[in-house]
Order: structure tokens, then C-alpha cells, then sequence
């Protein structure tokens, strides 16, 4: 194996090390209290968290039971494994290639989707604040590794690099760093483009249009989804342009244009349904489902100050929202709020601003905290209502003791 390659391995390694060393201290237990759970001794737990020591398999398989992971661990190493295998396939036939061939795996473009795959995965176990910086770490090795890159390799990584940045961005959003979250989506459309990937650079248009909707410019954001919606693009990837659309038109209170973005957007929605999400490679948006398009709607209603409405369709929603999307739960949840804020049914407004700011609180949300603050303003007028006065007094603890 080359060296290039052994750096690739190790890099690797260290990468999965530290996910273990996060996901230990997120169980409470020491390098010590791990060890004889998984029946190895401290230093070996030590070793294998910074990527200078190897353990076999079953560690792994150990270890996520230990930890209650899900197989994330494993999984991991899984793809380690099948790219070092493939890397000493490689080195056989590169042996005859000519000089000025690429010194870097070509593998390494499917490890790191891989690896996106599974750190986005984690997010709601980590929090967005230790993804974002993984996240961050990560890309500083994929663009090391892409400027030593030629041809197709190099172009393959330039599109992998893009949704890695895409991905830092949207942490970043949710960690409240405007800035970063900005230089982050910027830097993930110049990769795009210069990868030829038009579907990724449609997905950053869509992305700039939810920035521009969470800032509640409705215009930015109608015109930026529209951008996004002119590539070819896969149901769910337009469904999600659409929504933008449907967003934004409501910001400016455009019913009828708002409506019909919305009928849209069900309707491709329903159809991508059709077909099982693992086999829809050439989807970016894979989170937009029917219940998503749904809880959208519930928000364009919100903001067309239907807050009736509204809070029927966002309750029905977050009756049947899958346990694992515990971000978008949170802002779903203060839109709920704010609708019954709305309805001035106040006393469900706190409670249901209450249970929002506990799953806010949990998972670092600074974009549900933002919402939070809005709904904070509306009941001030109401304190004196139990459930408003607990969620008032909660929510100022929170804001005050919280980096968000």
C-alpha cells in the first residue's frame, strides 16, 4: 500500500475513533468503565479513540451494543475495511499505469459519502454542535486530498466535497452561526459547479431560499426556489424547491400563488412515495417526505394567519412524526405554538411551547430558539397564565445558560 494510502487509512481510523470517544462520553462512561464491558483494557480504548491501534470486528459489534449506537460503529468500520480492500486492488493494476496517474484512491469519494451518510445520521445523537465540527475537520481532509486529485478522481471529489459543505452548513444553521453557515452553502455551490453537479447546485439555491424564509424574506426566498427548481431534478429534490416556493409566497402573503406551490409539492411528495428511498440514489433531499410537505403547509398557514388551521394540520402531523427527526419535531412544535398563540388558545401555547424548548434545549436548536424568542414576545401580554409563565420562565433560563 502507498503511502497516500495508508494517510487515507489512518485518517480513516481516526475519524472512527473519535466518533467512538463521542459517542462514550454521551453514555457518561470513562475510558476505564468501557474497557471490561467490551472486554479490552484502557489503554486498547485509548489507542483505538486517536486511530493508533487496530481491534478486529467484534470490538465494534461490542462496543455499539455497550453503547446503544445502532450499528453505527460497525457499520463504519465496515466501509474502512471494504475501501483498504479495494485500495489493495487498486495498487496491483495502478502499477502498470502511466506516469502522472492520480495517487489518490478513487475509493475514497464512496468512503467519505459513506461517512456523510453516517455522521448525518448521528446528528441527533451528538448534537449539532459536535457534527458541525467534524463536519468542519473532515473537510479540511477531503480538500487536501481533492487538490492532489486529477481527472475523474478529483471531479469526483469535487462533488463530494459540495454536500460535505452543504452538510456543515446546515449545522452551522443549526447552531445559530449565520456566518459560517453562509461561507459554508457559498463554498458548497462554487463546488458544485465546478464538479458539474447540477442537482447539488439546485439543492444549494433551495437551501439559500430556507435561509431566506427563516429570515422571513419572502421575496429572496420565492425567487431563490424558483432558481433552484430549473434543473432536472428528482421528485423529492423539486418538492423541496417547491416548498421553498410555497414559503415564501406565504411571507408575502400571496394566498393563491402559496396554494398552488403548495398542491405541487404534495403531489410530487406522494409520487416519490412510490419508491423506496434505497432505490432513489440520485436523491439529495431524501428527508422530504409527505408528513415534511405536510408540516410545511401547517407553516405557510401560520404565516398567512390562518393559526386555526394551522394548529389542526401541525397536531395531526407531529401525531404520526417519526421519532428520529427530533430537530425538525422542535420546530414543528413552535410552529404549533405559535399557531394556538394565534387562536389565543394560550394555555396550549405554553404548553406546547414548553415541550418544543425541552426538544430545543436537547438537541442544541438554535433555529427553534429563534422561533422560541418570536413566541416569547407574543405571550408576554398573556403572563399570568400557568402554562405561559412556565414556558416564559423556562425559556429565559434557558437563553441565558445555553450556547445555541
Amino acid at each position: 500500500m502507498s503511502t497516500t494510502e495508508s494517510t487515507q487509512a489512518r485518517e480513516a481510523r481516526r475519524h472512527l475513533g473519535a466518533q467512538l470517544a463521542a459517542l462514550r462520553d454521551a453514555a457518561g462512561l470513562r475510558q476505564h468503565e468501557l474497557a471490561p464491558k467490551v472486554g479490552y483494557g484502557r489503554s486498547t480504548i485509548g489507542n483505538v479513540e486517536i486511530g493508533s491501534q487496530r481491534v478486529p470486528r467484534q470490538f465494534w459489534l461490542d462496543c455499539d451494543d455497550v453503547l446503544g449506537t445502532g450499528g453505527i460503529l460497525t457499520e463504519h468500520y465496515d466501509a474502512i475495511e471494504a475501501t483498504e480492500r479495494q485500495a489493495a486492488k487498486d495498487v496491483a493494476l495502478r502499477l502498470g499505469e502511466p506516469d502522472g496517474a492520480s495517487s489518490v484512491d478513487p475509493a475514497m469519494a464512496v468512503h467519505w459519502t459513506g461517512m456523510l451518510h453516517l455522521l448525518a445520521g448521528s446528528h441527533n445523537m451528538f448534537g449539532p454542535r459536535q457534527v458541525n465540527d467534524a463536519a468542519c475537520r473532515e473537510l479540511a481532509v477531503i480538500g487536501r486530498y481533492r487538490h492532489e486529485a486529477i481527472g475523474d478522481i478529483k471531479t469526483g471529489l469535487l462533488a463530494v466535497e459540495a454536500r460535505w459543505a452543504e452538510f456543515a452548513s446546515w449545522t452551522a444553521d443549526n447552531v445559530g452561526d449565520t456566518a459560517a453557515s453562509t461561507y459554508w452553502l457559498d463554498r458548497a455551490l462554487v463546488l458544485a459547479r465546478k464538479a458539474g453537479d447540477a442537482p447539488m447546485a439546485s439543492y444549494v439555491f433551495m437551501r439559500q431560499a430556507q435561509q431566506a424564509a427563516d429570515r422571513l424574506d419572502g421575496a429572496r426566498a420565492a425567487t431563490l426556489a424558483t432558481t433552484a427548481a430549473t434543473a432536472p431534478l428528482t421528485d423529492r429534490d423539486r418538492a423541496l424547491c417547491v416548498v421553498r416556493q410555497a414559503q415564501g409566497h406565504a411571507l408575502r402573503g400571496d394566498r393563491d400563488a402559496c396554494s398552488s406551490a403548495l398542491k405541487t409539492a404534495h403531489r410530487l411528495a406522494l409520487r416519490a412515495e412510490r419508491v423506496p428511498i434505497d432505490d432513489d440514489p440520485g436523491t439529495i433531499g431524501r428527508h422530504c417526505t409527505h408528513a415534511y410537505v405536510q408540516a410545511h403547509e401547517g407553516y405557510c398557514l401560520l404565516r398567512l394567519g390562518n393559526g386555526e388551521e394551522a394548529a389542526r394540520l401541525l397536531d395531526a402531523v407531529l401525531d404520526q412524526w417519526p421519532a428520529g427527526f427530533r430537530q425538525d419535531e422542535a420546530l414543528i412544535r413552535t410552529w404549533l405554538a405559535m399557531a394556538y398563540a394565534m387562536a389565543n388558545r394560550v394555555a396550549e401555547a405554553g404548553g406546547q411551547a414548553s415541550q418544543a424548548l425541552g426538544i430545543a434545549a436537547a438537541t442544541s436548536s438554535a433555529r427553534a430558539m429563534r422561533v422560541l424568542g418570536e413566541l416569547d414576545a407574543r405571550l408576554a401580554p398573556h403572563s399570568g397564565a400557568a402554562e405561559v409563565d412556565a414556558f416564559r420562565s423556562a425559556f429565559a433560563l434557558v437563553r441565558s445558560t445555553r450556547r445555541m
